[in-house]
């Protein structure tokens, strides 16, 4: 299904140059995976390691007009040798791409080429939302929208 949506995804945004490592064939099985939730100066990370159905929120990294540092990113793959890497679409709530989402995209990208790992874009509407509402916290930690994201994946994953 992660499938399906993400290839959907990449071509109604028009995104079809993306690496080819992006839309893989439906027999591959993904078992551990680094999200992100993409944000202008926060970007929320989460693990997921389907073998054993967990999903955690790691951290949240802070960016500069969406970009992250380079170290940060490299310590994460380094430390959890993640076999996809999963990066939140902020769509709107029409289901049309913004100028955020094509942000997203962007990450997820250079974050495929510099690592050659495979991409899979999740919606991420309402995420922040249901972060808040777990937390009750107004301004809860952007590894949490991560999570709510690792756990739609996760969820999607299974039910292939």
């Amino acid at each position: 299904m992660v499938l399906i949506f993400t290839c959907y995804l990449e071509t109604l945004l028009g995104t079809r140059e993306l690496p080819s490592h992006s839309c893989l064939s439906s027999a591959t099985t993904h078992q551990t995976a680094l999200v992100f939730d993409w944000g202008m100066r926060h970007i929320g990370v989460a693990l997921v390691t389907k073998s054993t159905h967990v999903a955690i929120p790691l951290k949240t990294l802070d960016a500069k007009r969406g970009q992250i540092g380079h170290a940060q990113v490299d310590e994460l793959v380094r430390d959890h040798s993640p076999d996809v890497l999963v990066v939140g679409l902020p769509l709107n709530m029409d289901g049309s791409s913004s100028k955020e989402t094509k942000h997203a995209q962007r990450l997820g990208q250079h974050l495929g080429n510099r690592f050659d790992l495979p991409v899979a874009y999740m919606d991420e509407r309402l995420t922040t939302r249901e972060a808040i509402d777990r937390s009750e916290n107004p301004n809860p930690d952007h590894s949490l929208a991560a999570l709510v994201i690792a756990e739609a994946w996760l969820g999607e994953q299974t039910s292939v």
